[in-house]
């Protein structure tokens, strides 16, 4: 952190050493200071995605999901590529994480379902494993039984989203009767 400041009180304006900065303070749960580096890249680079990717996170560590939400779809706006884009998948993916956190599982649904159209979704835990709990909540039930299983193969034990998967009791226990 300290060196941080010292490049930034030298290259005051400089990117990526703004960003740089904004990590270590977010591993740090420096959340103001955050906002302040976030501020200042979106001054010196206005048409970067990643700076409304990273004030999502901010917004989402801090459990204020309609703002993640919000800049996460900024993200997505400024970037300009094809539908399954590593950045637009995951800023989608992260909205409809946004959006079920905050009850609004309808919308939850369409993002995350956006999201599991994209080929590299059926091989990500995480996806799956949010599309798991998202269809649990909508009353597919079936559905959120087959991605969690498939989740649950592909994420360590130790995962948050095992965490949830768990809480919520997915893939539900069959009861085989003869």
């Amino acid at each position: 952190w300290e060196l941080a400041i010292r490049g930034l009180a030298v290259f005051p304006g400089r990117f990526e050493l703004l960003r740089a900065a904004e990590q270590v303070a977010y591993e740090r749960g420096m959340y103001d200071e955050c906002m302040s580096l976030l501020d200042r890249m979106a001054s010196a680079r206005p048409e970067a995605a990643v700076t409304h990717y990273m004030r999502g996170d901010v917004f989402r560590e801090q459990m204020l999901w309609q703002q993640a939400h919000d800049e996460y779809a900024r993200c997505q706006a400024l970037t300009y590529a094809e539908p399954c884009d590593e950045w637009i998948r995951r800023s989608l993916e992260q909205q409809a994480w946004c959006s079920w956190m905050a009850r609004e599982m309808s919308r939850a649904l369409k993002e995350i379902q956006e999201v599991m159209q994209c080929p590299e979704s059926d091989g990500d835990g995480h996806s799956l494993a949010k599309y798991a709990m998202i269809m649990r909540s909508n009353k597919d039930l079936v559905g959120a039984d087959r991605a969690a299983i498939r989740a649950r193969v592909l994420l360590p034990k130790d995962d948050f989203l095992v965490f949830f998967l768990n809480n919520l009791a997915l893939p539900r226990a069959v009861v085989i009767e003869s």
